[in-house]
């Protein structure tokens, strides 16, 4: 794969770990809380999204409207999903601890997460479930150069990535740029009906990239307006300065704490729809990794940093996705994610656009 290419992928998955991040950032800015079951609402906001889609798709609702109204439904229940269970946990886990010590706090979000993933377990199963996406989101991408099966056997290497179409349509990944085509990605491909195979040119945009990336700018200018410039942003402001001194004031604050958590977790469960339609696949655990690496995300950008979030999700996923550029490095994909996050505890500990708080001891 060339910079380029990898460059536009580490954005659109920067744009992921964004929105997840936002959520840790806006729970920490207001109760200092790091909520590590953030990763398992993005995990139900992706189910939401997934047996909407199936809904509308087996009841025949889906073919009066396009895919941007399908993918935008989705969404929004996605998020509304994840929302509603960020408040009953918040309710039911965090506010009876809300004057207790943090390390109180941080164990009972992990219990949580442990809670969630395991009942998500038994509820889904382990298996991982192929995300339907709506029909014109479908891994197409322009402009496309076809070659015939024939021209591809094992052993052939070609410059760019190779796909094939099976028979119901969908394309399948056969090899990346610059590697052989071994025998049995050959063979499998075949039994499973693969007719033709397709090359794409060094850069491609693709439709699902575009989707990605406009959906996160008009959340990020949507989030800004909510908190700078509503009643309710401004009390979220408010509490996030010293919620004590806010109920005071007249604000409620059990409210705009659980409003807070809504939006995080809708956020969350967004994003979860847009990785669905442009990875493929769902499953039960898929919040554990991008969980934390949104949480490496808020520390770069500064937890506590909405501007901060946003700006350390696009740095992780770009710099993440250019650890591919060399097959020694590549391996170490997450570590390397990790690695950031020590390097900035060690030399800049408030992030790029976090506060530095004293605290008296």
């Amino acid at each position: 794969m060339t910079l380029l290419s990898l460059l536009l992928d580490g954005l659109a998955l920067g744009c992921i770990y964004a929105l997840i991040a936002l959520g840790y950032t806006m729970v920490y800015g207001i109760i200092k809380l790091i909520n590590f079951a953030h990763g398992e609402f993005y995990m139900i906001g992706a189910y939401a999204a997934f047996i909407f889609l199936a809904v509308v798709r087996t009841t025949g609702l889906a073919e009066p409207y396009d895919t941007a109204m399908l993918l935008l439904c989705a969404m929004l229940v996605a998020g509304a999903a994840a929302g509603v269970l960020a408040v009953i946990v918040e309710r039911l886990a965090y506010r009876p601890l809300r004057r207790a010590s943090r390390i109180a706090a941080l164990l009972t979000a992990l219990g949580v997460s442990l809670f969630l993933q395991n009942a998500a377990l038994k509820v889904f199963s382990q298996n991982t479930e192929a995300f339907r996406k709506p029909p014109l989101v479908v891994d197409r991408r322009y402009p496309t150069f076809e070659i015939n099966a024939t021209d591809v056997r094992p052993g052939a290497v070609f410059d760019t990535e190779v796909f094939w179409r099976d028979d119901v349509g969908s394309e399948q990944f056969l090899s990346p740029a610059g590697f052989a085509i071994s025998e049995e990605e050959f063979r499998w491909a075949a039994e499973h009906g693969a007719r033709r195979f397709y090359r794409y040119p060094r850069v491609t945009v693709r439709r699902k990239q575009i989707i990605i990336w406009t959906s996160v700018a008009l959340i990020a200018v949507g989030l800004h307006f909510l908190v700078r410039h509503t009643r309710i942003g401004k009390a979220m402001r408010a509490v996030s300065y010293d919620f004590e001194t806010a109920g005071l004031m007249g604000i409620n604050v059990d409210r705009v704490i659980s409003f807070t958590f809504f939006i995080g977790a809708l956020l969350a469960g967004a994003g979860a729809a847009l990785v669905g339609m442009y990875y493929g696949t769902i499953k039960p655990t898929m919040g554990i990794m991008p969980g934390l690496k949104a949480f490496v995300a808020a520390v770069i950008g500064g937890i506590g940093s909405i501007p901060g979030a946003l700006l350390g999700g696009l740095a992780l996923g770009t710099a993440e996705s250019l650890v591919q550029l060399s097959p020694i490095t590549a391996p170490y994909q997450d570590a390397f994610a990790f690695a950031i996050l020590i390097v900035i505890l060690v030399f800049l500990p408030n992030g790029f656009f976090g506060r530095h708080e004293r605290e008296k001891v």
